[in-house]
């Protein structure tokens, strides 16, 4: 019997959620967002030009990330939101 995915790819568990007020890194994010499978892609997509923040290309892989900010990539506009 299979089991069928019940929560949203794109949506991380509560284990990998920062604390209110806290930061993470952009490619943590792609990486906890699912928008990337690992660190090493998600660190070439960002430093290949290919990661918006805010509507800007954003090179910076450590870029610190705060809640509110919007992160595009590959089509997916993910908005950062640690509730």
């Amino acid at each position: 019997m299979k089991r069928r995915m019940t929560h949203n790819p794109h949506r991380p568990d509560q284990k990998d959620r920062p604390p209110d007020g806290e930061t993470i890194r952009l490619d943590q994010f792609l990486k906890v967002q699912r928008l990337c499978a690992t660190g090493g892609l998600a660190k070439t997509v960002v430093q290949r030009g290919l990661v918006e923040v805010n509507g800007k290309v954003e090179q910076r892989r450590g870029r610190k990330l705060r809640q509110g900010d919007v992160v595009s990539y590959d089509g997916y506009t993910v908005p950062v939101d640690f509730v």
